[in-house]
């Protein structure tokens, strides 16, 4: 998850739990909701955390550029 890409706060009131972690999180609805009657508003969400994934990028080198296309290198 990446700030800015949700709702407001939702990322932030998660960093750092684990599974099973209940969290309370607080949130602002984007002022650009197509639902108006909820755009910047304040929701408090209890939330439990399911699983956690981890994001890694492999190293870029030649044999991940022959992966990508057999004979590509980095360059």
């Amino acid at each position: 998850m990446e700030t800015g890409k949700y709702m407001e706060g939702l990322v932030e009131g998660l960093v750092g739990a684990q599974i099973n972690d209940t969290r309370e999180v607080t949130v602002t609805f984007p002022m650009g909701l197509k639902d108006k009657t909820l755009a910047g508003k304040t929701a408090i969400f209890d939330v439990t955390v399911l699983s956690v994934d981890t994001r890694t990028l492999p190293e870029i080198d030649d044999e991940f550029a022959n992966n990508i296309r057999p004979g590509m290198n980095v360059e």
